[in-house]
């Protein structure tokens, strides 16, 4: 029995049970201090001499050291714990304000307006419109960004179930880049599509892969300063995975000439609960957006993945299966 260094009394024995006659403590020490002690316990009245406690000294050396191991990697699982807590409490807090509680008071501010101008019988002008439309398309983003925070949390062990079928590359590349075409224009950042002759057809939920690829841009969109450009690539690759030999696949590479990210964070750039820093275009949590990503191309026997380095940017790979 382990006892700690506030814990020695004279009933300490009792702990033993009614039968001890006689109790042995040695001191448990590391190099700066004694931490509790190891106590040995007989039926038999001075069982312990000074002999007897030099002979066995060499135990309370092992068991010092063992349970100062355990004692350190209880701390470090505490801090770990205590570190993991305080990150996702900075997550959740960040997304209430950045992805729900900023883009809800522009919506209030605006139907107020709104219902000020109806109540006193007011006609509505072309921008009280233009207002009126934008808060729709804002509480229509909120609630994308609050269906893609579900989704990585509730779904993340179901099967993402899939209608494949035959898509041509280009076009669902061409389609995807012009949906974000304007906000990338107003951002100053240039978009260029590349799409190799051998690049092949898919064999994809269409829906899926748009989402995949509408994610994936996004993020890079986020990363990138004015100015900057984003390349989207195309082209075949063979499968190199055992599962995949002898298979063509398609491999989809978007690029953008950003910050980059420290080594440190590329790990961790497709998980939904490490909040990313701010980024040049908005301060909204990128993670969840790549995490979906990576479960739609997983789901897809594909993969995604990143690279990325200081002050050059950032390369996301993704691999799909090509239309046999």
């Amino acid at each position: 029995m382990f006892f700690g260094e506030n814990e020695l009394h004279g009933g300490t024995a009792e702990a033993f049970g009614v039968h001890v006659r006689a109790a042995l403590a040695l001191p448990l020490c590391d190099a700066n201090n004694c931490f509790g002690a190891l106590c040995f316990t007989s039926r038999f009245a001075n069982a312990y001499t000074t002999q007897v406690a030099e002979q066995i000294e060499w135990i309370t050396e092992a068991v010092s050291s063992a349970v100062l191991a355990a004692l350190k990697r209880e701390e470090h699982h505490l801090d770990e714990a205590t570190l993991e807590s305080q990150r996702l409490k900075r997550y959740v807090v960040r997304t209430l304000v950045c992805d729900v509680r900023l883009p809800l008071s522009g919506i209030v501010g605006v139907l107020k307006t709104l219902e000020e101008k109806i109540i006193a019988s007011e006609p509505l002008t072309s921008a009280d419109r233009q207002l009126l439309r934008g808060a729709i398309e804002l509480s229509e983003r909120v609630c994308v960004s609050v269906d893609d925070h579900l989704e990585v949390t509730q779904d993340t062990d179901r099967t993402l179930p899939l209608q494949s079928r035959r898509v041509a590359t280009a076009k669902l590349i061409e389609e995807v880049v012009e949906t974000v075409h304007v906000e990338a224009s107003l951002s100053g950042v240039g978009i260029e599509v590349h799409v190799a002759a051998d690049t092949p057809d898919l064999f994809v939920d269409e829906r899926q892969a748009a989402r995949l690829l509408m994610h994936v841009l996004d993020a890079a969109l986020m990363q990138t300063h004015e100015g900057g450009r984003i390349w989207v690539e195309a082209h075949s690759i063979a499968g190199r995975r055992t599962e995949d030999a002898g298979h063509t696949l398609c491999r989809i590479d978007i690029t953008e000439d950003g910050a980059g990210l420290p080594p440190e964070d590329v790990p961790y750039i497709f998980d939904a609960f490490r909040p990313s820093e701010p980024t040049p275009r908005n301060a909204t949590n990128s993670n969840v957006g790549l995490a979906i990503a990576r479960r739609i191309a997983v789901a897809h026997g594909g993969n995604i993945s990143a690279r990325s380095s200081l002050g050059v940017g950032t390369i996301y790979s993704i691999t799909l299966p090509a239309a046999p």
